[in-house]
């Protein structure tokens, strides 16, 4: 990740702190380090010159021959030099080479492999691949009838006709209250309430998300799960209430067809 003045500003900070953790485990001593630092560059200068012995023998070109015995005579002479290093430093330090670079060169290649994954799967025929419009329920979090749920209800009611309201109770006092109040309130969307004996909210929500995948109209493409979610205005407010709309949005990014759209509501005070 390249930072504001395109250094790569996380790779700069893992060495500076592996540095330090160097300079710790040697209590400071740089002679302790030269065969880390011996090994380490012939090593390089190894890679570097087969690199280039194997660019000459495919791009060859002229006087690609003389280049191509230079850099593999490079090659064996560095070679050579790393493993006598590697043999005659080996307890003092080198084996740390040894050992941290396979593993480094490993990790490479499977991150390599996963970019790679990554790009395959997103590519597409530009041409052949149009967007489409989907059959989205907008499903409602809500707790009580207030200004946060007012405002999300006003919110799914804009963007879809398809919306239901989800209220789980841990009574049926709770629910009777909650069934009351949203009917006083005049009912903008239907509201269907689910008990929790538990007070558990993950299992009744993930229940309710796939019966609803399941639905009697047919199966929606999309079901969009809206939470409301008040922000304090000092940042000390948020460790005085619990944070339930992060734990749902992690627990839904396991649901492939299931949207979560957070909106927030800044308190005043």
């Amino acid at each position: 990740m390249r930072g504001d003045r395109l250094g790569y500003s996380n790779g700069m900070i893992v060495l500076a702190a592996l540095s330090i953790l160097l300079i710790e485990v040697f209590s400071a001593q740089t002679n302790a380090l030269i065969p880390l630092y011996s090994i380490g560059v012939f090593l390089a200068f190894t890679i570097a010159q087969l690199g280039l012995t194997r660019r000459w023998m495919r791009v060859k070109g002229r006087g690609w021959k003389a280049k191509a015995i230079i850099n593999l005579f490079g090659a064996i002479v560095t070679t050579v030099v790393s493993i006598v290093v590697a043999v005659t430093k080996f307890t003092g330090g080198a084996w740390i080479v040894l050992v941290i670079l396979p593993i480094l060169v490993f990790l490479a290649t499977r991150i390599r492999k996963h970019y790679n994954n990554v790009a395959d799967a997103l590519r597409m025929d530009v041409e052949h691949s149009p967007p489409v419009e989907h059959r989205v329920i907008s499903v409602v979090l809500v707790s009580s009838v207030h200004q946060i749920v007012r405002q999300t209800v006003s919110f799914a009611l804009s963007t879809t006709n398809e919306v239901v309201a989800l209220y789980i109770g841990f009574d049926d006092e709770s629910i009777k209250r909650m069934e009351d109040k949203w009917e006083q309130w005049g009912s903008p969307c239907r509201l269907i309430t689910v008990k929790s004996e538990y007070r558990s909210l993950l299992t009744p929500l993930s229940r309710f998300i796939k019966r609803l995948e399941n639905y009697e109209g047919g199966k929606p493409d999309h079901i969009q799960l809206l939470i409301g979610q008040f922000i304090p205005k000092k940042w000390w407010h948020q460790i005085l209430h619990n944070q339930s709309s992060l734990l749902i949005r992690t627990w839904m990014i396991k649901h492939r067809d299931v949207v979560v759209t957070t909106l927030p509501f800044h308190l005043p005070k």
